[in-house]
């Protein structure tokens, strides 16, 4: 287990060309986690009777709560 530890944690630290893996994985998390963020927040703006009255006319909604 500590020799497959070992390899594993010397492929992530190993400098690449530009980036080693360890990094660029670290970093696609990262913006997963702002890219999931942000488009919640966008949803939730945009996921209301308020906003979609702004361009769509409704003569009845029966879904009123």
């Amino acid at each position: 287990m500590k020799r497959w530890l070992t390899h594993y944690w010397r492929v992530l630290s190993r400098p690449g060309v530009h980036f080693s893996l360890g990094f660029l994985t670290l970093g696609g998390f990262v913006a997963g986690i702002i890219f999931w963020g942000g488009f919640n927040t966008a949803l939730e703006a945009t996921n209301s009777e308020q906003f979609c009255i702004t361009c769509h006319e409704m003569q009845a909604n029966p879904v009123r709560n």
